[in-house]
């Protein structure tokens, strides 16, 4: 900004892994940052497209079994 760069922020703003409390803190330290650039209400927000194999490896964190049967699909198979 001081030096004549236009420059915007966006953020990963989806509720479903950010609480509102953090997005008010994000939000608040932004407009420090560049207070005419009013964030409050110009924050472009994006949200998570969930990717099959992210999902699946989420899972596989957390459930044993399924972790095994994709190592075994993927892995075995050669």
């Amino acid at each position: 900004m001081d030096e004549g760069i236009y420059a915007r922020a966006a953020a990963m703003t989806d509720p479903r892994i950010m609480p509102k409390e953090e997005k008010q803190i994000l939000i608040q330290m932004l407009n420090e940052i560049d207070p005419k650039a009013n964030y409050t209400k110009n924050l472009e927000e994006e949200v998570i497209d969930a990717y099959d194999a992210t999902i699946k490896r989420l899972k596989a964190f957390e459930d044993k079994e399924f972790a095994e049967r994709l190592i075994k699909k993927f892995y075995m198979n050669d």
